[in-house]
């Protein structure tokens, strides 16, 4: 029940729907409440030490988030340090999980308290072999599903659901100093990775962003190919994070530059759509 509140906190859709067969839901609650504790631990203030200067919070985050990275680390021999890792060991267990996986995660975690910024497409791509495709592999793992192929199409649709958010907070993440747009893709433009600088030449920033929007949409595209080598209940949820990826990254394409200034979302008609779309087989 304790990792069970986690769910749902992903923003376009519900993550565990009923979609998900009730014998892979204890699971799915334990994968995901892993990743969005160990995130939180490396973005929210938590129990901050009385005094600490703000000079410190990273220090103090990366101090955090290390303390947990050797718990996971020790697992099995650390489940009963905390009721996630009880349920992630069980997990593991269960689904012989590789605990990679999840180093793989913090990993990424503390990069984002280090280096929050990315020279390149492939740097980018990198930290989202950690921070994203991870979780699909996990899945796919619970379904009993543990091959190259699927593993490489996962990855895509993980991917692109990753830029495709980070285009979308792209305000939001420029404002606290990070930045997920290439690094020599702006150098060129005479632009710099701050909001302001970016707002100020947003003309020039514009095809920037159309280039990495197709080039997330054809990770879309070439990930689309896992829908037909997973069981239906798995082809069902896949098609509504498709369906919300997609429409996120129309959104970002039809507002342009003005997504520097404010952060485009789904409606509640629009999920309603992408839901019908999915269960009538016409989310692919």
């Amino acid at each position: 029940m304790y990792c069970q509140r986690f769910l749902g906190h992903y923003e376009n859709f519900t993550v565990g729907s009923l979609l998900f067969p009730a014998r892979l839901r204890p699971g799915l609650a334990a994968i995901y409440a892993f990743s969005r504790f160990s995130d939180d631990l490396a973005d929210e203030p938590g129990e901050i030490p009385p005094g600490l200067p703000h000079s410190a919070m990273t220090e103090f985050r990366l101090a955090r988030l290390d303390h947990w990275t050797g718990l996971v680390s020790g697992l099995p021999g650390t489940a009963d340090r905390h009721p996630i890792l009880a349920a992630l060991a069980a997990t593991m267990q269960t689904y012989s999980l590789p605990k990679q996986l999840f180093l793989d995660l913090l990993s990424a975690f503390r990069q984002d308290l280090l280096a929050p910024r990315h020279p390149d497409r492939a740097s980018l791509l990198d930290y989202c072999r950690r921070s994203a495709d991870p979780v699909g592999r996990l899945i796919l793992r619970l379904f009993g599903h543990a091959d190259p192929e699927r593993d490489r199409l996962s990855d895509c649709i993980c991917t692109a659901l990753q830029l495709a958010n980070f285009w979308q907070d792209l305000s939001r993440d420029l404002a606290v100093g990070r930045c997920y747009l290439p690094l020599d893709e702006l150098e060129p433009l005479s632009l710099t990775p701050d909001l302001d600088s970016l707002r100020a030449g947003s003309d020039r920033l514009l095809p920037v962003l159309q280039s990495l929007s197709g080039w997330t949409a054809d990770l879309f595209d070439e990930g689309q190919a896992l829908l037909d080598r997973v069981p239906w209940r798995l082809r069902l949820e896949l098609r509504l994070f498709l369906g919300g990826g997609r429409a996120i990254l129309a959104e970002v394409d039809r507002r342009g530059v003005d997504i520097l200034w404010q952060r485009p979302h789904l409606s509640r008609l629009g999920k309603l759509r992408i839901g019908v779309a999915a269960f009538t087989g016409r989310g692919r």
